[in-house]
Order: structure tokens, then sequence, then C-alpha cells
């Protein structure tokens, strides 16, 4: 018998690649594919019974697929998730501001609360467009410029600065007003 370790596959012929591949404790693989497979039979098997069809033991709750118990675990669960994601959103915001110098390029505003990532260019609804988001700026720009290093072509503002860039032609207030005073 070949040991584990060794195959390139499973019983049934799944291959044990990057996605596939689930690892125990002990170093043994089991293929994802299969195990989604047979609890998805067993799941359909239990609520048949009028069990859970996730822990397969307790009955279900009258007009679920699932016991008290499970119901519970999933709403804790998508809670902790949501916290899970909230912090990751905050930590990438900050993360981006810090490395493109923490302060509002026009102004100096160096409170976070205030400062967002803003386009040079005035290009922020074409980029939109071009990778098909539903929603303007926020995280995807954020996790965009992260993974593609950085790149030049965005800037901290603060709120004010980005809003009155926009109403005012791609020029922030404070610009005009430093310009009015050295004529």
């Amino acid at each position: 018998m070949t040991a584990n370790g060794a195959r390139t596959h499973c019983k049934r012929g799944h291959p044990f690649d990057l996605f596939n591949a689930g690892y125990k404790q002990n170093g043994w693989r089991w293929c994802r594919q299969c195990a989604k497979e047979y609890n998805s039979r067993a799941s359909k098997i239990a609520t048949s019974k009028g069990l859970c069809g996730r822990c397969r033991k307790h009955p279900s709750v009258i007009g679920l697929s699932v016991c008290e118990g499970c119901r519970q675990w999933k709403a804790n669960e998508a809670h902790r998730n949501l916290r899970r994601y909230t912090n990751w959103r905050q930590n990438l915001r900050l993360e981006v501001l810090r490395a493109y110098g923490g302060k509002c390029h026009c102004c100096g505003e160096s409170n976070p609360l205030f400062l967002t990532i803003d386009h040079k260019n005035g290009d922020g609804s074409e980029e939109m467009r071009r990778n098909h988001w539903h929603q303007r700026g926020g995280y995807p720009v954020w996790a965009l410029a992260k993974r593609q290093g950085y790149p030049n072509r965005y800037q901290v503002l603060c709120w004010n600065c980005n809003t009155g860039r926009y109403r005012n032609k791609g020029i922030c207030p404070h610009v005009v007003k430093a310009m009015e005073a050295s004529k």
C-alpha cells in the first residue's frame, strides 16, 4: 500500500492539489471534495429523519434544518467573522495611510479619522469601471494599492481637501487660496 503522502490523487480520483488537499494534525491528507460530498449526503439523510443537518444528533428546530445549539453557534460565528473582517479592513486602511505618509498632502491633517486615499489624476471612476467595483472607493482601493506596492498614482488627503478638489475641478481650495495670496 502506498503511503498517503506519496499519493497524488484520492481514492475517488480527485487530485491532491493546493485547493483540494486538507491536512490533519498528524500530517495525514484528506480530500476536500470527497468530504464535501460525504457531508452533503449525510446532512440530507439527517434532515430527512428530522435531525440537525449540521451535527446530525439533535432534533432540528421546526422550520429549520438545524438544531437550536447549531443555530446559535452559526449566529455567533457570523458575528466573530464580521468582527474579524472589520478589524482587517481597519488595519488595511491604517497600513495604506501610513505607506502614503499618514497626513494630508495638502493641509497636513494627520488624524486618521479625517484621512482618505485620493487618485492624483482624478481617474477614480475610471478605475472603478475598469475593475468592475460596485461601490466607490473604500477597501477595494486600499487593497489594490497594497497589492500593487503602493503606486504613485494615489495620495492621502483629508476629506475636506478631497471634496474641495472634487468640487473645484481637481484643485484644492487651499492651493487656490495660496496662489491668490502669492499674487
